[in-house]
């Protein structure tokens, strides 16, 4: 399997100067303010040019030289916006001041002492766990329809930052604690005392900023400049997945022919799944059940079914993690990724 299978969140960054929609200050003066506040107490000058960007990322990028200050861009990554809260902004606009990268799941740089006495311990480890959980969250929810299709598809689609938008607000700030079991020890947020999401509004930063209108533009300034972000990720995705495709056409054929062994008709819905999506993949996981009820087989099976009914899935996978130690841990993953659909009454006498 290839060693690219997703379309990563950190990876939709340009190098260079950002650019984008130009901030106007007059439509933000709360989050300007913020800004030229947060420059003043870290002791440097504000930057000269701020844009609302496609990236994920919120970075500066100051050349070196005697005049970097007057060439200073600040760009705000608008998929990010959707992602902080307006504490959460604050403190990821403290990070990149400090020359520390500002994307999910990249913790790096930045002085957390400094950072930490400033903004509080416990809003920097936050932010730094929300970034860290975001990356989590693009691969298996937010990108991951683009990343499917990447698989199947050579070309992109147009204005594909509208179904990234679709996928940000369906999954909103809400039922991310979760997430916190699956997150790998980082040796920086234990010497934050710990990732943690405690506090925090569930209003994102966008939506305590920015007026509707004002969003609207901004969502539609930003098509191309996101196209053109992914457009090279896509790439990269379709052409790394060429020996997949290969294979399971191969192993397709055995199977009209009714020559696939028990563990080939476990790897060709595995394929069907990385490369077309669960639907498409049930019935070969059903296929595979009935040849063989294995523990991988069986999270197979559930996994897909949560694209056909997600509370039968979300039960399947809740028995798996309490009941098949081979596969529990993945089980208990998987569930800490699916968003909350619904609410489990108590039982009544």
């Amino acid at each position: 399997m290839s060693a690219h299978v997703h379309i990563e969140a950190a990876e939709l960054c340009a190098p260079g100067v950002p650019s984008g929609m130009r901030f106007d200050r007059a439509d933000l003066p709360v989050l300007a303010r913020e800004i030229d506040g947060l420059c003043a107490a870290l002791g440097r000058a504000p930057p000269a040019q701020i844009v609302h960007s496609a990236e994920f990322a919120i970075r500066l990028h100051q050349p070196a030289g005697w005049f970097a200050a007057r060439k200073s861009v600040l760009g705000l990554g608008w998929p990010l916006l959707q992602v902080l809260d307006a504490d959460e902004l604050r403190a990821a606009l403290a990070l990149a001041f400090v020359g520390a990268s500002v994307r999910p799941g990249v913790l790096t740089g930045g002085d957390d002492v400094r950072l930490g006495a400033r903004l509080g311990v416990p809003l920097l480890a936050r932010t730094l766990t929300r970034l860290a959980l975001a990356a989590e969250l693009a691969r298996s929810d937010w990108l991951a329809g683009l990343s499917e299709r990447a698989r199947r598809h050579p070309e992109p689609p147009v204005r594909a930052l509208g179904e990234l938008r679709r996928c940000l607000e369906a999954r909103g700030r809400g039922g991310w604690r979760p997430l916190l079991d699956i997150l790998p020890a980082d040796a920086r947020l234990a010497a934050l005392g710990g990732a943690t999401l405690a506090g925090g509004s569930h209003r994102s930063a966008a939506a305590a900023f920015y007026w509707a209108g004002l969003a609207e533009r901004i969502w539609t300034a930003l098509e191309a400049p996101f196209d053109a972000l992914l457009a090279p990720l896509w790439a990269q995705c379709h052409a790394a997945h060429a020996p997949a495709r290969e294979r399971a056409r191969s192993l397709e054929k055995r199977r009209r022919e009714g020559a696939l062994t028990v563990e080939e008709s476990a790897e060709l819905a595995l394929l069907v799944e990385t490369i077309a999506g669960a639907r498409a993949a049930h019935p070969l996981w059903r296929e595979a059940w009935a040849r063989a009820r294995r523990p991988q087989v069986a999270l197979g099976l559930a996994r897909t079914l949560h694209a056909l009914d997600p509370l039968r899935a979300r039960s399947a996978l809740e028995r798996l993690a309490a009941s098949q130690p081979e596969v529990s841990a993945d089980a208990r993953a998987l569930l800490a990724r699916l968003p909350v659909t619904f609410v489990r009454l108590p039982e009544t006498a």
